[in-house]
């Protein structure tokens, strides 16, 4: 596909993926600390940048006849999936206090499946 034939979706889709990656290499010693007893808000902020992404994935390739295929749901969660692993990934060897973590993975595919249920609701209505 040429980058000119880009729609305003396809492109708001792939700044949005390229601040999730900006956002995943900051140095954690820039971060602010903050802990609470049960959950880390960073899973928060994991599953609210993958909720924004599904939402934008869903946007920037519409389905026919307006109704969420199976296929668009299985590529919405399985980029998902796909994209955690390798920021994990990169975070692991490619900078210097940054660690792989699974549970980021699960929160950012969380965060996948609530845009897929609110793109589900949304049609119901």
């Amino acid at each position: 596909m040429m980058l000119s034939r880009l729609s305003t979706a396809q492109w708001a889709l792939a700044a949005w993926l390229l601040l999730i990656f900006l956002l995943c290499i900051i140095p954690t010693d820039r971060l602010p600390r903050v802990s609470w007893d049960m959950l880390e808000p960073d899973k928060f902020i994991h599953a609210a940048l993958f909720i924004v992404y599904g939402l934008l994935a869903i946007r920037a390739y519409p389905v026919a006849q307006g109704q969420l295929s199976a296929r668009m749901v299985v590529y919405i969660i399985g980029f998902a999936i796909v994209y955690s692993f390798f920021l994990e990934t990169y975070q692991q060897y490619c900078t210097a206090n940054r660690r792989f973590e699974l549970p980021d993975i699960i929160a950012n595919t969380v965060g996948a499946c609530i845009a897929i249920c609110i793109a589900w609701w949304q049609q119901k209505k």
